[in-house]
C-alpha cells in the first residue's frame, strides 16, 4: 500500500492511496487467508482518506466470458471480489472496456498445460478505482508475454479529480520525458 500525495496545479496536493494485490488462490490454504483478505483490502480502501486505486493479481474473474474454462460455477473467488466492489462503490477497469472475451490472444493468465486438458486463458489481473475521485480509467494488455510466468502484463491509466475542499485540478504533465 502507498498513500502518494498528487500536486495540484494550485501547488497544494491530496493524498490518493494505491494498493497492490496479489489475491489467495491456493486451495491447500487455510479458509481464513482467503475469507480474511477481501474484508481486509475492504477496510484499507475505505479509510482513505479521499480516492484509492489498486491493481495485480486478483485471482479472479467477474464473468464466465472472462475464462475459456468449462466450468460455470460461481468461483469463492468471483463472490467475494464482487461483494468487496459493491461495499466499496469500486468500478473494475475491465468491466468499463469493449470486448473483454478471454481467448487464446487475449488473457492476463494461461493455465499450465496439462496431458488431461488445454489449457486455460482467462483474465484475472485487474485494476479497480474508487467511483469517487475517478474521472476516467482504461486497462489493456502489453504486447509481450512475461518469461516464466504464466501472465501478460497489464497497462492502466486512472485519471483523477481533486477533492472537492483541495483547490486546483491534478497536474499532469504533457511529458515524463
Amino acid at each position: 500500500m502507498l498513500d502518494l500525495s498528487i500536486p495540484t496545479t494550485n501547488a497544494v496536493a491530496f493524498p490518493h492511496r494505491f494498493i497492490g494485490v496479489y489475491a489467495p488462490w491456493n486451495p491447500g490454504g487455510t479458509e481464513d487467508d482467503e475469507h480474511l483478505f477481501w474484508p481486509e483490502i475492504t477496510t484499507l480502501c475505505s479509510t482513505a482518506k479521499f480516492f484509492w486505486s489498486m491493481a495485480g493479481d486478483f485471482n479472479a474473474t467477474l464473468s464466465h466470458l472472462e475464462s475459456t474454462s468449462t466450468n460455470l460455477s460461481l468461483s469463492p473467488a468471483r463472490l467475494r471480489y464482487s461483494q468487496f466492489l459493491q461495499l466499496t462503490d469500486a468500478v473494475d477497469v475491465w468491466q468499463s472496456q469493449p470486448d473483454t472475451t478471454a481467448s487464446s490472444s487475449f488473457f492476463t493468465c494461461k493455465s499450465q498445460l496439462t496431458t488431461t486438458s488445454e489449457p486455460t486463458f482467462s483474465i484475472i489481473d485487474r485494476v479497480a478505482v474508487s467511483r469517487t475521485g475517478t474521472l476516467t480509467a482504461e486497462i489493456a494488455l502489453t504486447p509481450h508475454f512475461i518469461p516464466c510466468t504464466d501472465h501478460h502484463p497489464i497497462f492502466s491509466r486512472v485519471i483523477l479529480s481533486s477533492p472537492s475542499a483541495i483547490p486546483g485540478e491534478p497536474h499532469i504533465p504533457h511529458s515524463l520525458s
